[in-house]
């Protein structure tokens, strides 16, 4: 899907650079999936996590081991994505502000 995604993105801008509407204009593409290969046409977005420690841990090893494989474009939902009951409407303030300190260091805060 990235690859297609990425040729069918440049056609476009083939086509419409007799237009003038695209001109210098560069195609960003985000995927979730990903297969070897894949920094050549898209950035890697880990998934759906959620607002604990845990995920904490394995989103930051993530990008980091993404990154060491080539894909230098990666990253997570900063603080955490979906609803834990147990949180009540909101997480940890801590969590939050250790979630930030990671991912300002990291390639992608998003």
């Amino acid at each position: 899907m990235h690859k297609a995604t990425y040729h069918g993105l440049n056609r476009i801008d083939k086509i419409s650079a007799e237009l003038k509407w695209r001109e210098n204009r560069r195609n960003f593409i985000i995927g979730r999936g990903s297969f070897v290969g894949s920094h050549r046409f898209a950035g890697l977005w880990t998934g759906d996590n959620a607002s604990t420690w845990e995920f904490l841990k394995i989103s930051v090893a993530q990008v980091l081991a993404l990154g060491l494989s080539g894909v230098t474009i990666s990253g997570a939902d900063v603080g955490g994505f979906e609803f834990i009951p147990e949180e009540h409407d909101y997480p940890d303030p801590e969590l939050i502000i250790r979630w930030y300190c990671a991912y300002s260091l990291l390639p992608w805060f998003r």
